[in-house]
């Protein structure tokens, strides 16, 4: 059964979202310039903003909001290069909202309500990349272009509808296929994805913007008050604010 469908019973029951530069990895005494990335590499902590769009090959996207809290350790892989493996973690937190008219119409009566449609979503990220650094000389400025897989484990998922009008507050497990209602309609946990993208490093402070995608769909189907659709993918821009010690 769709979300439309369940919804609508639930309704008759309650009322009948990178300068080209120069690296320098002198360690000797002689290194006329101090840089910024040390060449065994380094941990950060980092704070983002994830604007997200939930995308459908066919049919109607949604738009989510989210913020994410994590870490990250880069590795020196290069003796000649500085090249560096960047594994980490990250919670993140995203949401969807939206309000619209909803009609329904059965075989005696004619309904109008205010319905407003939530997704929240409780997300474990682990991503993988290799980043180049290129240290501006005379400066504790650096420019780290990345690219790699993310990695993320959906630790929980709520899709809430509400009407005032018919005093119903209902939410469904996106995750559970009982409350789904079918496979087709029910998301998936694990997914994979890609991203690219280029922090420019202030001393220890940094700035960063990624954009990336996913590999692998999150649902089949969706079907809700508010829009619907076919093999959904999560696209993200990350803009991040972090600091490395």
């Amino acid at each position: 059964m769709r979300i439309k469908n369940i919804f609508a019973a639930v309704l008759l029951a309650g009322i009948c979202t990178s300068a080209s530069a120069q690296f320098a990895t002198q360690t000797s005494a002689s290194a006329p310039t101090a840089t910024n990335t040390p060449s065994e590499g380094w941990s950060s902590f980092y704070v983002q903003y994830n604007p997200s769009t939930f995308a459908a090959d066919k049919g109607d996207d949604f738009d989510f909001k989210g913020f994410s809290v994590g870490f990250n350790k880069a590795f020196g892989i290069s003796q000649s290069s500085p090249l560096f493996l960047e594994v980490g973690a990250a919670l993140q937190y995203s949401w969807y909202s939206e309000s619209d008219d909803y009609y329904y119409e059965d075989y005696y009566d004619y309904y109008e309500f205010e319905v407003e449609e939530k997704v929240n979503l409780f997300t474990l990220k682990v991503p993988v990349n290799l980043t180049y650094v290129f240290n501006l000389p005379n400066s504790n400025i650096s420019i780290a272009p990345y690219a790699g897989i993310n990695l993320r484990y959906n630790l929980s998922g709520k899709w809430n509808l509400s009407c005032d009008d018919a005093d119903i507050d209902e939410d469904f497990d996106v995750f559970d296929k009982d409350d789904m209602e079918d496979d087709d309609f029910t998301w998936n946990r694990f997914q994979m994805g890609w991203q690219i993208g280029v922090n420019v490093n202030f001393h220890k402070a940094y700035l960063g913007l990624s954009y990336g995608g996913d590999f692998t769909k999150t649902v089949k189907y969706m079907d809700g008050l508010t829009g619907s659709g076919k093999d959904y993918k999560m696209k993200t821009t990350s803009i991040t604010l972090g600091y490395k010690f």
